[in-house]
């Protein structure tokens, strides 16, 4: 059987399903009052998305790990207006910023692990 002809075969909505996984965040568990970490969820990204985060960056690392974050986060849900309001925030990228601090380049690695790209992939991308 060919490539092709096992594609025909296979089911097509495994091709849409996004990975799902978990980050045991140390910066929430503090911010939450809790020792030791607290799990994120996190979901992969196309990389396509995150290719066009790498080029739409304003030549800074840390702003486009906030965006991966920001998309890959799925709980908490970083974009709720109750969370905004509470941490006295008016941007969803400005809460990753205070939730997580320094942790947003770890989170980022771990969805970008996550999303089947290498490390040597990703620079690629950014430096093309």
């Amino acid at each position: 059987m060919t490539l092709t002809e096992m594609l025909l075969s296979a089911d097509e909505k495994i091709a849409n399903t996004l990975k799902k996984g978990t980050y045991k965040s140390r910066r929430l568990a503090r911010v939450l009052g809790q020792d030791g970490t607290c799990e994120l969820l996190i979901t992969e990204l196309a990389p396509a998305k995150i290719n066009t985060m790498s080029k739409t960056r304003s030549g800074n690392n840390m702003e486009m790990y906030n965006r991966i974050c920001l998309e890959g986060i799925t709980e908490p849900n970083l974009k709720n207006p109750d969370l905004l309001k509470k941490f006295g925030c008016s941007t969803p990228l400005s809460l990753v910023e205070k939730i997580f601090s320094l942790e947003v380049a770890e989170i980022a690695e771990a969805i970008i692990k996550l999303s089947d790209i290498s490390p040597e992939e990703q620079e690629n991308e950014i430096k093309n």
